[in-house]
């Protein structure tokens, strides 16, 4: 099997005599120029496959970026928590990526594996086996178009991934640039058993501060922190998303009182998938967080 990866290295940029600095530096900061290699999130250079290329997501993200820059035909095999777009449902699916039956990845014949993050023993079994590993994941909502347009230089739809990329760029700047004066102190459950939250290094808090909120937790390093209750009502948070209302009102109504809460203030988590994916449909889901946020704002 051809070799499609190569450790990262440092490119020296070509030594100009005459050139304005500022110039420079833009033309050098530009992610999509020609000559700009194709990263994986763990700075594995990869070089493109072609069109033909047989592609295996083992991750959600990875399913909906091959199908955001138009390569669905080439996914082979997924997960079954790939669920998105609904065209992919035809494609065979495993149960995945922790417990995978390699011999069913292997039947897939695929040229290269997506994945993201997690599941070291995987991913190092899928070398052994031959089969590159291209993992995508992402902290900050401002990578998202960079990781689109690096997805599809890798997978032969580069001109396509760039029209999308370029759309998806305006959408977040406008977010980015229409923001409130006054934060919005948001907790957010990501789940209750034990309690566990969002961090400074998670793109779900980063889409809170996008959409006008202030997270809570956005002091703590750690991506999913678990946290207690005593903290959570020390740091009153003036809106809390939940995955479980309805067991959340059930439970904690000691909370509400406590932070002199209506009941309005606590925000059932509509579709999960869409903010708790670093896909391209975070989005909607920060613009959805944005209107939340501002129906409640006193």
């Amino acid at each position: 099997m051809m070799d499609h990866t190569r450790s990262k290295h440092s490119h020296d940029l070509p030594k100009v005599a005459y050139v304005i600095p500022i110039i420079s530096i833009l033309i050098f900061s530009l992610p999509c120029l020609a000559n700009d290699g194709i990263y994986d999130s763990r700075g594995i250079e990869f070089k493109p496959f072609s069109r033909q290329a047989r592609v295996l997501s083992l991750a959600p993200n990875a399913s909906e970026l091959i199908a955001f820059v138009g390569a669905t035909t080439q996914l082979v095999g997924r997960t079954e928590n790939c669920n998105f777009p609904p065209e992919i449902a035809k494609v065979p699916a495993v149960k995945g990526p922790f417990n995978i039956n390699f011999e069913w990845v292997l039947r897939q014949k695929p040229d290269l594996v997506m994945m993201t993050d997690g599941a070291d023993h995987t991913r190092e079994k899928l070398k052994k086996m031959n089969i590159p590993v291209f993992t995508v994941s992402l902290e900050k909502v401002e990578e998202l178009p960079r990781q689109i347009r690096v997805v599809g230089r890798l997978l032969g739809r580069g001109p396509e991934a760039i029209v999308q990329a370029n759309k998806l760029s305006k959408e977040i700047n406008l977010l980015r640039l229409n923001q409130p004066k006054r934060k919005t102190r948001v907790f957010w459950e990501i789940w209750s058993k034990p309690i566990m939250s969002v961090g400074a290094r998670s793109f779900v808090g980063d889409a809170i501060r996008y959409a006008g909120g202030q997270n809570i937790f956005g002091d703590v390093q750690k991506k999913w922190p678990v946290v207690d209750e005593e903290t959570i009502l020390r740091k009153q948070p003036q809106l809390i998303f939940t995955l479980n209302k309805k067991e959340f009102l059930e439970r904690r109504q000691h909370w509400i009182k406590a932070l002199n809460l209506h009941e309005s203030q606590i925000v059932q988590i509509e579709n999960p998938d869409q903010i708790h994916r670093p896909t391209p449909r975070l989005v909607t889901g920060i613009k959805w967080i944005k209107n939340v946020i501002e129906n409640n704002r006193h």
